[in-house]
């Protein structure tokens, strides 16, 4: 039996998500705008090393390593994610090693899927929160997850999933 094509959620839904996300929390705004705007995997922005970003003008991307350990090139065409790289890269001072660490115990080791997909539901449920419960406007929320967010950008067209 094929396998279905993923689900995407809705892009106004992410853009929502992606507003309650505080501006301080400038590494969270940077993973989940880089998985919505790419179409990344979740697993695969996590991976990121500061050396796999190439940020000269006109030549911005990043290479991901995804699964069975192939790589690709996934090139930013947003200049606001360029931007918001930049500054994160300049407000962290990193060189080297994981794009996205952990703040825990100052260890700064990577960020772990679990701690990313706490993330989200924690910023989904913020968006709920912040625009009314779905039964008093009639709408019903889907959950998502980190995984789901990606599914709404390049990726989510390329394998035909439904977008608006």
């Amino acid at each position: 039996m094929p396998e279905a094509p993923p689900r995407g959620v809705d892009p106004v839904r992410v853009e929502k998500i992606l507003a309650v996300i505080p501006k301080r929390s400038l590494r969270d705004r940077v993973l989940f705008t880089l998985i919505a705007r790419t179409g990344v995997r979740a697993s695969e922005a996590l991976g990121v090393h500061v050396e796999d970003l190439t940020l000269t003008p006109d030549d911005e991307h990043v290479t991901v390593h995804g699964k069975g350990g192939r790589s690709r090139t996934i090139l930013f065409d947003d200049p606001a994610l360029v931007a918001l790289i930049r500054r994160y890269l300049h407000a962290t001072r990193y060189a080297h090693g994981p794009l996205f660490r952990a703040a825990k115990n100052h260890i700064c080791g990577p960020l772990r899927y679990a701690s990313a997909q706490e993330l989200w539901t924690k910023y989904n449920q913020l968006c709920a929160h912040a625009v009314g419960s779905a039964s008093a406007t009639g709408a019903t929320a889907r959950p998502a997850t980190p995984d789901r967010p990606a599914r709404t950008g390049p990726a989510a067209r390329r394998v035909g999933a439904a977008t608006p």
